[in-house]
C-alpha cells in the first residue's frame, strides 16, 4: 500500500475488529467510506466468540451468557464534484443476545436478544482551506424480546416480553480537517439520539402498549498523524450516553419495581494506535482501547462492566482493491448484577475474540 493512503487505516480497523462496547453497542458506527479517494464501495464482516460466565449468589456456575453473532457492514461513496461527496453505509450497531442456562438455579431460564439495523447517508462539503463540514441522516430499526427465569425473580419467573419491530431516523453532524502533505486528519462527529417506541406484549398483562427506547446520543473524535514516511499513529476518543437509556415494561415496572435494562452511566473509550507500512502492498498495525462506564447495574443481561481491548490487523493492497483483516482480544471488567440491590451473581475474569474481514475496491 502507498504509504500516503494510510490516513484511513483507524477506520478501516475499526471496521473489522471490535465488537461489545459500552451499553448494547457491537461496533462504533465508522462513517470512513466518506474520506475515502475517488468513488469507493466497501464489505465487512466481523464475527465476535465471547466467553462471558460467573457464579450466582447459590454458588453454581452460569455457563458462558452471551452468544457468538456475526456482524455485516458494507458501504458506498462517491464524488459528486471536486468538494461534495455522498457515502450511503450500512451497519448494525446495537444488539444484546444473552442467555442463563438451567444449571443456575438463580437466573436459569433469563434471557434477552435485540437488534438494531441502521442505514446512514451521510455528506462532506471540503473547503479550500482543508476543512470539511460533514451531515447526514440514520435510519434504524429496533426489536427485541426478553423472559426471566430463576429464584432470583420469585413470582415473576416465567415472564416474557416481546417488542415489534420500530422504525426510526436521527441526525449525525460533524466537522474535518486534513493536511495531506504530513497525512494529518482529523473529525469530529456527534451523533443524534434515537427514539423508537415499540408494540409491546407482556405476558403478565393484556393488549398491546408503547415501550419507549431511546438509542443513545454520540460524540467521536478522530485524529491520525504520520510522524515518519512509512508510520502512522491514531487516537480516538468515544463518548455515549448511555445513563438515558432504558428499557422498562410498564407492567413488569409497576409489579417489580424495575424495567429489563438500563445503565448507570455514560460510556467512554479511549483508543491509541500505530500503523506502519511494510511495503507498496502491505502495512500492518495495532492499537490499545479502553472503555469506561455504562456496567448494566441492576440487570443481569449485560454482566460486564467496560473492557480493555488490544487489536491487530493487516492490509494488502492490489492495483483498486484492498483487504483487510483484523483480530482482537477483549478483556471485560469484572461485574455484579443485581435484582432489587441485592446481588444476583459474580462475574470476573471474562474476555472475548473477534475476527474481522473487509474487502475495499476504488471504483
Amino acid at each position: 500500500m502507498n504509504p500516503k493512503s494510510t490516513v484511513l487505516l483507524m477506520c478501516l480497523f475499526a471496521n473489522v475488529s471490535v465488537c461489545v462496547a459500552g451499553g448494547i453497542e457491537r461496533k462504533n458506527q465508522s462513517i470512513s467510506p466518506l474520506f475515502e479517494q475517488g468513488n469507493y464501495v466497501h464489505l465487512s464482516l466481523t464475527s465476535f466468540l465471547p466467553e462471558v460466565s460467573g457464579r450466582d449468589v447459590a454458588g453454581q456456575a452460569t455457563g458462558n451468557v452471551y452468544r457468538n453473532f456475526d456482524l455485516l457492514e458494507f458501504g458506498f461513496k462517491w464524488d459528486l464534484n471536486e468538494r461534495l461527496a455522498l457515502a450511503l453505509i450500512y451497519d448494525q450497531p446495537y444488539g444484546v443476545s444473552t442467555s442463563y442456562r438451567a444449571l443456575s438455579p438463580v437466573l436459569g431460564g433469563t434471557s434477552a436478544t435485540a437488534s438494531v439495523d441502521s442505514l446512514t447517508s451521510v455528506v462532506q462539503y471540503k473547503f479550500a482551506n482543508r476543512f470539511g463540514l460533514i451531515g447526514g441522516l440514520s435510519l434504524s430499526t429496533f426489536e427485541g424480546s426478553a423472559s426471566l427465569g430463576g429464584l432470583a425473580f420469585s413470582e415473576l419467573s416465567g415472564y416474557s416480553a416481546s417488542l415489534e419491530k420500530s422504525t426510526e431516523v436521527g441526525y449525525l453532524l460533524g466537522a474535518s480537517y486534513a493536511i495531506p502533505s504530513i497525512k494529518f486528519h482529523s473529525a469530529i462527529t456527534y451523533r443524534s439520539d434515537i427514539e423508537h417506541v415499540s408494540d409491546l406484549m407482556e405476558s403478565i398483562s393484556q393488549g398491546v402498549s408503547d415501550l419507549p427506547v431511546t438509542l443513545p446520543q454520540s460524540v467521536t473524535v478522530d485524529i491520525s498523524t504520520g510522524i515518519s514516511k512509512d508510520v502512522l499513529v491514531f487516537a480516538s476518543v468515544y463518548w455515549q450516553d448511555w445513563s438515558e437509556f432504558e428499557i422498562a415494561p410498564s407492567a413488569l415496572t409497576a409489579v417489580s419495581g424495575q424495567g429489563l435494562l438500563r445503565f448507570e452511566k455514560d460510556s467512554i473509550s479511549y483508543t491509541l494506535g500505530v500503523a506502519k507500512s511494510l511495503s507498496q502492498e502491505w502495512v500492518a498495525g495495532a492499537h490499545l482501547q479502553r472503555e469506561e462506564g455504562a456496567n448494566s447495574g441492576p440487570t443481569p443481561f449485560g454482566p460486564v462492566n467496560g473492557h480493555n481491548r488490544l487489536g491487530l490487523f493487516a492490509t494488502y493492497s492490489y492495483d483498486n482493491a484492498k483487504v483487510t483483516f483484523g483480530y482482537s482480544y477483549t478483556e471485560f471488567g469484572d461485574a455484579d448484577p443485581q435484582l432489587q440491590g441485592s446481588p444476583s451473581a459474580e462475574f470476573s475474569d471474562n474476555n472475548g475474540v473477534s475476527l474481522g474481514l473487509s474487502v475495499g475496491y476504488k471504483l
